[in-house]
This record gives structure tokens, sequence and C-alpha cells, in this order.
């Protein structure tokens, strides 16, 4: 019985209360009761003092264990993704942890490097990415006294959207103003060439690009797969490259070329490495299984022995 009522936490929570009480009883009662002897006036008022001041204790020590699960509990409220949804100052407030998170470092940079990593590096713009992304690349000598080769590259992807409503566009181009003879072999969503595509000259960092878009809508995946075929003079520029225009999840690389022919994979931008995960004398094959973001990617030195 005794032991049930001591384990009871209504009784464990009212104990302090109890305490303080009863030593304040005792405390008054000691120095204003009247009694045969001092002696026994200073044992009620002393015993008052001492159960008075546990009972302080107590109750104190009870508050600061309230108000500790009072904090964590509108810590969790304030965190939750629910209502930091509402808040419009979630920008500032990021930059306000990130800047403790650095320890203040770069105090004449912090404002860019911080404007850089929230528009660059958090999607908060994107409403899309590139997942499954696959490069087959075949590099064949057309012409080895002229150092002419020709590549055919076959890509696939997969365009990852938030939901069905989302409609976007995927594009992709081509510079003119070099005598790679560039040709679509092949471009399909899906299985199915699409209807909808719009190709336009585009100059860009003056120079003139051909660039075909293509609008998407109604799915939340959508299958890519092309490919094409141009010829390079290895003498005027023996480099090719890829930068993706949208955030990328995990690049597979293909290399299939003749036995003359030297490559060397360079990144570009990309925070990891590119694993090699297979090689013979006319095939190599890399993967990079990390985030690829816009304007990183890859290039590749091509030679002929």
């Amino acid at each position: 019985m005794i032991n049930q009522l001591f384990n009871n936490k209504g009784f464990q929570s009212a104990l302090p209360w109890i305490v303080l009480f009863t030593g304040s009883f005792l405390f008054f009662y000691g120095k204003l009761g009247t009694f045969k002897t001092t002696q026994l006036s200073f044992i009620y008022s002393d015993m008052g003092k001492v159960l008075l001041t546990g009972g302080i204790f107590g109750v104190l020590l009870k508050s600061m264990q309230f108000m500790g699960v009072f904090k964590e509990e509108i810590i969790k409220v304030i965190y939750e993704p629910k209502f930091l949804a509402n808040r419009n100052d979630l920008a500032e407030m990021w930059e306000k942890m990130s800047t403790v998170l650095f320890n203040n470092k770069f105090p004449n940079i912090s404002e860019q490097l911080l404007k850089d990593v929230r528009e660059t590096y958090f999607p908060t713009k994107e409403i899309i990415y590139y997942g499954s992304t696959e490069h087959q690349i075949e590099i064949r000598i057309a012409d080895r006294a002229n150092q002419i080769v020709k590549i055919t590259e076959t890509a696939t992807l997969d365009v990852i959207c938030g939901n069905s409503k989302i409609k976007t566009d995927y594009l992709f181009g081509h510079s003119k103003d070099d005598d790679s003879d560039f040709k679509l072999l092949k471009f399909n969503i899906d299985d199915e060439e699409p209807k909808n595509m719009i190709t336009v000259d585009t100059e860009i960092d003056n120079t003139m690009f051909e660039v075909t878009t293509t609008e998407l809508s109604g799915k939340e995946k959508y299958s890519v797969e092309k490919i094409s075929e141009r010829t390079f003079d290895l003498k005027k520029d023996n480099l090719i490259g890829y930068d993706s225009k949208k955030i990328l999840h995990t690049l597979k690389i293909q290399f299939h070329h003749d036995v003359d022919i030297e490559i060397e994979l360079i990144k570009s931008g990309i925070l990891g490495n590119f694993q090699l995960k297979k090689q013979n004398k006319t095939f190599k094959e890399y993967q990079y299984d990390g985030i690829v973001y816009p304007e990183q990617g890859y290039n590749v030195v091509i030679k002929i022995k």
C-alpha cells in the first residue's frame, strides 16, 4: 500500500508541495505556538526550516523539469515542417544558422557564399531533376592521317517531376560554330518521337547554338533517349564535354573506342570523383553515384596513338 502510494505519479508531483506546506506549518507553529519549554519551540521551528528548505528546492526542481519539458515541446512545434512551411523568413533563418555552423568564418564573403549555396545547391527553384543517366560514347577513327574521329553518343535518362501536374521542358543543343557536322539520329520520350519539338538558334556567350525544346506534362517521370553523331578534327579540338542543365542523380559513362584511341575523363565541378568500374583495351566504364548540380559534368580528352 505504502509502495503504491510513493510510486503514484500524482503523489510524486504533489510531494514537494506537501513538504513545503508541512515545513511552513511547523516553522510558524514553532515560532507562534505556545509551548511549556522554549526547547520544544526550537524543535518545531527547526524541523519546519528543514522541510521548508527541502520543499522549496523540490518545487524549484519540479518547475525546472516542467520548463525543460515545455521548452522541448515548444522546440518540436517551432521546427515542425508544417509550421516552418508557413514562415516567410526561412532564408534569413537558414543564413543565421549556417553562419553559426561555420563559426562566423569568412565574414567578407559570407553573404555571397550563402547566396550561392542557397540558389545553387538548394533546389528551391527547381521542379524536376534527372535520374538514372547513362552516356554511351563510341569513338572511331575516321581519318587517321588528318586526325579525324567520328563520335556516336547515346544518352538515356529519366526526367523526374514532383507530381503529374508539373509542366516543364526538356532541352538539348549543340554548337553551330564548329565543323563537327552534328546529326541527330534519334530522339524519343517514352519510346515515342515527340510531336511538340521546337528548334531555334540561340547565341550563348558569343557562340551560336541550335537548341531543341520539348514540353513535358501529365506524368511524374519521362524516359528520354537521344542518339547523335558528329565528327571531330583532333588537330583543332580534342576535347568533348557535358554539363548538366538540371540536378542529376547518378551518372554512368561508357566509352567504346578503337584500340589506337586514348581517352582521359576529367570531372568538371562535381564534388566527388568518377569511379572506374570496368575497362579493357577498347572499353571503359565510369560511374558517379552522387549529385551532379547544374553546370557541372565532365570533359573527355581524346588522342590517337
